[in-house]
């Protein structure tokens, strides 16, 4: 999504239309992919560290609750930050970044269940905890932003 501007020139023959891409947008497009990449290769990092996580837990009905929560949040994070940058359209990417949003908050309450009640292994529920709840600013702001913008074009 490049904005092109077009100039007129003079030449030996004459006016000539030369297309000049402006560099400001391409130096954007390039931070804003390269924060999506980094952002798939961390929500992918993250839930992979929950599958670890949930392996830790015990066998006990609280404990096997937690383990399948968790994982389904934790990988929904991935897979749906993953789906959102797919998005066809502003409003879809919108939505899918409602539901990334959803899965990381839903991760950060079911490892602070388990830390309350002190299940699993004590230094990667800390680390995990602290990734969650970061993940969780950063789609809040990203969502945030994204309803901002599509209430503009309305």
């Amino acid at each position: 999504m490049q904005q092109v501007k077009e100039t007129r020139t003079e030449g030996e023959k004459g006016d000539a239309k030369a297309t000049v891409v402006t560099a400001r947008t391409l130096q954007r497009d390039m931070i804003v992919d390269k924060t999506a990449e980094d952002l798939k290769v961390r929500t992918k990092r993250f839930a992979t560290s929950v599958l670890k996580f949930v392996d830790t837990l015990p066998r006990t009905p609280g404990g096997e609750t937690i383990a399948r929560q968790l994982a389904r949040a934790g990988a929904g994070v991935a897979g749906n930050y993953r789906s959102a940058c797919r998005a066809r359209s502003h409003t879809e990417f919108t939505a899918r970044m409602g539901i990334v949003l959803d899965e990381s908050d839903e991760s950060e309450l079911w490892l602070t269940i388990s830390n309350d009640s002190e299940l699993g292994n004590e230094q990667l529920r800390t680390s995990l905890a602290r990734e969650a709840g970061e993940l969780r600013a950063i789609f809040s702001k990203a969502y945030t932003t994204a309803r901002q913008r599509e209430r503009e074009k309305i």
